[in-house]
């Protein structure tokens, strides 16, 4: 609008058709540009989402990776084996907790946590007396459990060890050994 006013105040002749044409160019680069604009800033704000969504599992598997004692690595993989069963990053949290208090009352004499062990042909202990790594005695258990039996037997063992999630961790265990 404003070059038509300014035509006229300069008294040069004006083509309302080629104005009008022009006014429409105009527009559908102002909404192309705006709609541009929103796709970007959009854009931006989910990525935003991802990197702080991205930091905060990353602290998160960094406090399971020191409650648990298997590396951050490790568990990420664990993690994703976890998921393809439907199981969440809290609920493998919470029964990695449990499987390593477990070990630890094992290893302090409990007979019921080391006839879980026992049970399962899973050895806690090294050869020096001290707890093996959580990480290679998971993996020796998931190997035990993808051959035993589905039932009763099983499923009290998987509670006995991991706690009351135990259950849903026959799932993960029931696939053998996961590449850690």
């Amino acid at each position: 609008m404003l070059i038509r006013e300014l035509a006229a105040r300069l008294g040069l002749d004006v083509n309302a058709q080629s104005f009008a044409k022009g006014q429409i160019a105009v527009d559908l680069v102002k909404a192309s540009l705006k709609k541009l604009v929103d796709t970007a800033s959009e854009m931006v704000r989910k990525f935003a989402e991802n990197i702080q969504s991205t930091a905060e599992y990353a602290e998160e598997l960094e406090g399971l990776a020191q409650s648990t004692g298997i590396g951050a690595d490790s568990l990420q993989r664990l993690g994703k084996a976890a998921a393809t069963e439907g199981i969440g990053i809290e609920a493998l949290s919470f029964s990695m907790r449990n499987f390593s208090r477990t070990m630890v009352a094992a290893k302090k004499g409990s007979g019921e946590a080391s006839a879980a062990f026992k049970k399962a042909g899973v050895s806690y202990k090294d050869g020096a007396g001290k707890l093996r790594p959580t990480e290679d005695i998971f993996l020796d258990l998931a190997d035990g459990f993808s051959k035993m039996n589905d039932g009763a037997d099983k499923t009290a063992l998987a509670m006995q060890l991991f706690g009351r999630g135990g259950a849903q961790m026959i799932q993960v265990l029931n696939n053998g050994r996961p590449e850690l």
